[in-house]
């Protein structure tokens, strides 16, 4: 089966969001070639999401070759989003501290959308308390481990404490 170019009403979108993307990952690349990925969350995350980038694009790759290019778009900007990510942790002048503060939102996000699984029901309950559970544990051994490997880890990543909010 021949691939499907996106509509023309989309052409243009498209074609700047491969070029952006082909801009991005060349500066990566070159950023990242040198690089050695070692304990330090900031040397081995560009790498793990060099392989999260292949993998979306071997996602719109599959969607065009069976004729839904239009679908690959949100696929597209993820990739180009998950690049960007990787250029901004890469060129910082702490790639360990914002790795990790990525890290952790990521960590977050897992949390949230399980607790939002487990209100509507669509699944095991138990099995996904248990997945809950079990990413739980392994963000705080991440912190942990984190912790026990960086002095000033809470200065780098969030900067001063500040006061809770309260409540009028």
């Amino acid at each position: 089966m021949n691939p499907t170019p996106p509509s023309s009403k989309d052409a243009e979108h498209y074609r700047g969001l491969c070029l952006a993307y082909v801009s991005y990952i060349a500066k990566v690349f070159g950023l990242i070639r040198d690089i050695k990925p070692t304990g330090d969350i900031g040397r081995w995350l560009p790498f793990a999401l060099s392989a999260h980038v292949v993998q979306l694009g071997r996602a719109i790759h599959a969607l065009v070759q069976l004729g839904y290019a239009e679908e690959g778009m949100p696929i597209g900007r993820q990739m180009m989003s998950a690049t960007m990510t990787q250029l901004f942790i890469v060129s910082s002048d702490n790639p360990s501290g914002w790795g990790l503060r990525y890290w952790l939102q990521i960590g977050d996000l897992e949390r949230r959308l399980f607790e939002r699984e487990v209100r509507k029901a669509r699944f095991d309950e138990a099995k996904l308390t248990q997945m809950l559970s079990d990413a739980d544990a392994i963000r705080e051994a991440d912190i942990r481990d984190f912790r026990s490997g960086w002095e000033g880890v809470a200065r780098q990543v969030g900067g001063p404490r500040r006061a809770a909010p309260t409540s009028r």
